[in-house]
């Protein structure tokens, strides 16, 4: 599916979103809603496996992976700060 970033996820996600992208990730799903407080929520599959980027009252999380997979690779958690956040996503995601 080729889907358009809203400008507002595109500047706080862009630069992982094309990072997971060149590793073979499409997105599938966009939404943004301005109404709640710019909450945002992202998918992207690749081959049978999707994961869910989500902000939502200024937190991140990842999910569609296994808990204990979500657990070993640190990202099991609500992240408020977004380098970190992505700074783990980039170590974990499966080449």
């Amino acid at each position: 599916m080729n889907q358009v970033l809203h400008p507002k996820i595109a500047k706080e996600a862009g630069t992982l979103i094309t990072e997971l992208q060149t590793k073979g990730w499409s997105l599938s799903t966009l939404i943004y809603d301005a109404r709640s407080f710019g909450n945002w929520y992202v998918e992207l599959c690749r081959e049978s496996d999707c994961i869910q980027i989500t902000k939502g009252r200024n937190q991140y999380n990842l999910s569609g992976p296994p808990i204990a997979e979500l657990q070993a690779a640190e990202l099991w958690k609500a992240f408020d700060d977004w380098e970190e956040f992505h700074h783990c996503i980039s170590n974990w995601v499966p080449t």
